[in-house]
């Protein structure tokens, strides 16, 4: 007597008659494989698992700006207001076009006085720039067209389209309409279209000081990668901006720039962790009072551990507070933040005492610390 198996048939293709499959030799095999294992629970997860040949042929990733840019991704790039982006994407905006794609660079949050260079500026360097508004069109209607891009299908592999801001194309806060505008750029990027979201940071941070993006959470969710741009203003004038990757679907290494005063950008042969700079520099910010009184402190002799704490006690400072303040700005110090003053053993009691780094020479130097 022969024993009846029930298999399920694999639901390939669009329809579900086995017939419409009967000369396919991948679906024979999967017919075959199926009855030649015993039968189990688990047998319906063979439909999710690529074959060797499904799995040929994903494409590797393919850089459009290395650590940066992936082609046929959904790229939010968040930045604070003035950080950078507008300038630096513009700029790339140009190595993209060399490169072979067009571009088009949709800009609703300019300024009249940067327009007309900038139209100048993207003509030159291969690129479209689109002003909605200024055009006596709007940012509703570019969806409306991208919506029918999508409808009609097609392939859109060569294509980059860079929106500046992303407030400007919906309701960033309204979590509906933000979600349907987000479907629009999922099926974009399905036909191989590569979208760039430049987007503002809100006022807050979070819990650890980091950046927040402006909106809800779905961005994260809905794009490949999100990626802040956290700028340096330097001495001369120049800023630096280097990149703070939060979400990513690939293997991303955090790149910096320079953009100068006149605003020519170049990318930076290594990355400068702009984001510990700048944290340092609001720590230092924040400490500012206690550091004033510490410095006084030693200037007028005041050596000692335990002096120093009686002087910052009499300006309102908690030992505990100017404590943390001299072991967070002392010769050494693991935090990265200026080295204010050296502490050393005194011979007597085993006591710290502390010296301002411009006023002694270090022992290791040869030198002996003065006024102790």
């Amino acid at each position: 007597m022969t024993n009846i198996r029930t298999i399920t048939c694999p639901t390939d293709g669009i329809g579900k008659d086995p017939n419409d499959f009967r000369d396919d030799p991948k679906f024979i095999q999967k017919l075959n494989q199926q009855l030649e294992k015993p039968a189990s629970v688990f047998d319906w997860t063979s439909d999710f698992v690529l074959t060797d040949e499904e799995a040929e042929m994903i494409s590797e990733p393919e850089w459009i700006i290395e650590n940066l840019v992936i082609q046929g991704h959904v790229i939010a790039i968040v930045a604070e207001p003035n950080g950078g982006k507008t300038t630096l994407f513009f700029h790339l905006s140009r190595e993209m076009a060399e490169s072979g794609y067009q571009v088009f660079y949709v800009n609703a949050d300019i300024s009249g006085g940067d327009a007309k260079s900038m139209v100048t500026n993207a003509k030159e360097d291969g690129f479209t720039l689109m002003l909605p508004d200024m055009a006596g069109q709007s940012m509703e209607q570019v969806v409306i067209n991208l919506q029918g891009m999508n409808d009609s299908g097609g392939n859109f592999e060569r294509i980059i389209f860079i929106f500046d801001t992303l407030k400007k194309m919906t309701d960033v806060i309204n979590k509906s309409k933000a979600k349907e505008l987000y479907r629009l750029f999922r099926g974009l990027s399905a036909k191989g279209m590569t979208i760039i979201l430049l987007a503002h940071t809100n006022k807050y941070k979070d819990a650890e000081g980091n950046p927040v993006f402006e909106g809800t959470a779905d961005l994260r969710s809905d794009v490949d990668e999100l990626i802040y741009l956290i700028p340096e203003k330097q001495p001369d004038g120049s800023i630096i901006v280097s990149t703070k990757p939060d979400k990513v679907r690939g293997a991303f290494s955090p790149i910096s720039f320079e953009v100068s005063p006149q605003r020519d950008v170049k990318r930076l042969n290594s990355y400068v962790d702009t984001a510990a700079s700048v944290s340092q520099a609001r720590q230092m910010e924040k400490d500012a009072m206690v550091i004033e009184s510490i410095t006084e402190s030693i200037q007028n002799g005041h050596f000692k551990q335990n002096a120093i704490f009686a002087f910052c006690k009499e300006q309102s400072f908690g030992w505990r507070t100017t404590e943390s303040v001299l072991k967070r700005y002392k010769v050494g110090n693991q935090t990265g933040q200026k080295e204010l003053w050296r502490r050393e053993k005194a011979m007597e009691k085993n006591a710290w005492l502390y010296h301002l780094t411009e006023q002694f020479h270090s022992p290791i130097e040869g030198g002996e610390c003065e006024n102790w």
